[in-house]
């Protein structure tokens, strides 16, 4: 972005009337306009790796969650297989019960 050329404007300021002290004002409320705008711009580099750091973050958030799901399966499998032995337990003991009279 181009910044403004301040002694072209004070010219033009002058020019139209304003005394020294009131163009020297408007050039003075200029600039800071334009540091304030300058300073909120970012470089397409800036937010490439603005991007970057995002996404490596997101990657290490995901294999974080894969690593918990993983252990919850593992949980659930475990409780799973626990639970079906327990309910197969007396059907067991009946069967054998029942072959053995």
């Amino acid at each position: 972005m181009a910044r403004i050329d301040t002694l072209a404007k004070y010219r033009e300021f002058l020019a139209a009337g304003y005394t020294e002290q009131q163009a020297e004002v408007a050039i003075n409320a200029l600039k800071e306009a334009e540091d304030v705008t300058m300073g909120d711009l970012v470089t397409k580099a800036e937010l490439k790796l603005e991007i970057s750091e995002v996404k490596r973050e997101i990657r290490e958030d995901f294999l974080v969650l894969r690593q918990e799901f993983r252990g919850l399966r593992w949980l659930t499998i475990s409780f799973g297989s626990a639970i079906i032995g327990c309910l197969l337990l007396p059907i067991k003991e009946f069967i054998l019960a029942y072959l053995t009279k």
